[in-house]
C-alpha cells in the first residue's frame, strides 16, 4: 500500500507551515522600526555597547518566532491524522511525548541558529560600513535587521550602482528618490530571506513530523517497521539539483538514510545533518510504502 502516493497533502502542510514562518519573520522586521527594542538598541549604541545591541536584536528575533513550537506540533498532529485515515485506524496523539518535544526544540534551535548567524553577519557589516562611510551606526544597524551578510552586501552594491548611474546620467535622481529605491530593494531582500528561511524550516519540520508520525504508528502497533519502505521523490523540472535528480525513486527502510549524487547521506529532505548545499531550497519529498 502506498501512503500519500500523490504529493497534495504534503504540499498543503509544507506550504501552510512555510507561509506562517515567513509571516512571523517579516512581521518582526516591519515592526522593528519604532519599537521599544529599537529604542533600546539605539541607547546601547549611543553608549558604545554594540555587542549588547546585537544581542538584544537576536533575543527579540527569538521571541518573535516562539510560535514555531505550535506550528511544528500542529504539523505532526495533521500528518498523524492523515496517516491514520490512510491506514484506516485511529492513532492517539500525545503532545507531551518526549520525541515530539525534542523535535520541537530541535527545529526551533536550528531556525534561530540560522536567523541569528545571518543577522549577526549583517549587523557587523552594517557597523563596519557605518564607520567607513561616516554614517550613523544606529540607522545602519536598523537597516540590517532581517538581512544576512550576503543580502546586506547586495543592498550596498545596489546603492553603489545607483550612485554610478547618477554620476553618468544627465538627469539626476534626488537623494530622497535614491533612498526610496534602496529601501524598496532592502525590503524585497528581507522578504526573500524570510521566504528562504520559512521554506527550509517547513521542509525539515514536515519531514521530521512525517517520520515521527510513522514511528508513532509503529509504537502503537498499527504498522510493522519491517514492512515500511520510504521512497525519495523529486520535482521533475529544470530547477531540481542533479544530486537529487539521481535520487528519484531511491528507497530506504524506516531507519535507513538516502544518498545523494555527491555521496551525502540524508535521512529526509532538509536533513540538518547534511551539507546546506544539498538541503537549502530542497523541494523533494518522501512517500511511504507498507507491504
Amino acid at each position: 500500500m502506498d501512503i500519500f502516493k500523490t504529493r497534495q497533502p504534503d504540499k498543503e502542510l509544507v506550504s501552510a507551515l512555510s507561509k506562517r514562518i515567513q509571516n512571523l519573520y517579516t512581521q518582526f522586521v516591519r515592526e522593528f522600526d519604532g519599537s521599544g527594542t529599537y529604542k533600546e538598541v539605539r541607547r546601547l549604541i549611543k553608549l558604545g555597547d554594540i555587542p549588547a545591541a546585537i544581542d538584544l536584536i537576536e533575543e527579540a528575533f527569538e521571541e518573535g518566532v516562539n510560535e514555531t513550537a505550535e506550528l511544528v506540533q500542529n504539523t505532526y498532529k495533521s500528518y498523524l491524522v492523515l496517516l491514520g485515515t490512510s491506514l484506516g485506524v485511529k492513532l492517539s496523539i500525545d503532545i507531551t511525548a518526549d520525541p515530539l518535544l525534542a523535535l520541537i526544540r530541535s527545529n526551533r534551535d536550528t531556525l534561530m541558529q540560522r536567523v541569528k548567524q545571518g543577522q549577526r553577519d549583517a549587523t557587523n557589516r552594517a557597523v563596519i560600513d557605518s564607520y567607513t562611510n561616516g554614517t550613523g551606526v544606529a540607522d545602519a544597524v536598523r537597516q540590517s535587521v532581517g538581512l544576512s551578510g550576503a543580502s546586506m552586501k547586495a543592498v550596498h552594491n545596489y546603492r553603489d550602482s545607483l550612485l554610478r548611474q547618477n554620476t553618468a546620467n544627465d538627469t539626476k535622481m534626488s537623494d530622497a528618490e535614491m533612498e526610496r529605491m534602496v529601501e524598496a530593494y532592502r525590503q524585497k531582500s528581507y522578504r526573500h530571506r524570510g521566504e528562504v528561511i520559512g521554506y527550509a524550516t517547513a521542509v525539515r519540520a514536515f519531514s521530521e513530523a512525517q517520520q515521527l508520525a510513522m514511528d508513532t504508528a509503529i509504537e502503537q502497533g498499527e504498522v510493522d517497521p519491517q514492512s515500511v519502505t520510504r521512497v525519495w521523490n523529486r520535482v521533475a523540472d529544470d530547477r531540481v539539483r542533479d544530486a537529487h535528480n539521481v535520487m528519484h525513486g531511491q528507497t530506504a527502510g524506516i531507519d535507513e538514510s538516502f544518498t545523494d549524487g555527491f555521496g551525502n547521506e540524508l535521512m529526509y529532505p532538509g536533513d540538518p545533518k547534511a551539507p546546506i548545499e544539498t538541503t537549502i531550497n530542497c523541494r523533494c519529498w518522501l512517500t511511504f510504502k507498507i507491504k
